[in-house]
Parts: structure tokens; sequence; C-alpha cells
């Protein structure tokens, strides 16, 4: 079995943008997905 979920983990990382071209379109398409 896994473990249990640690979200001090998620909880604690800060938002960093997209850097380039290709992690700008990839989050836009997943902004599109998800909105």
């Amino acid at each position: 079995a896994l473990p249990a979920p640690d979200q001090s983990s998620v909880i604690s990382h800060e938002y960093v943008a997209p850097i380039g071209d290709i992690e700008t379109a990839i989050a836009e398409i997943w902004q599109d997905l998800l909105s």
C-alpha cells in the first residue's frame, strides 16, 4: 500500500510561472482544459 500523502510538501511550494514558449503553451492548454 502507499503511504499517507504528506500535505506539507504541497503547501510549502510557491508558484513558479512558466518559463519559455513551450511551458507557456502547455500552461495555456491546461488552463483551457481546467477552466
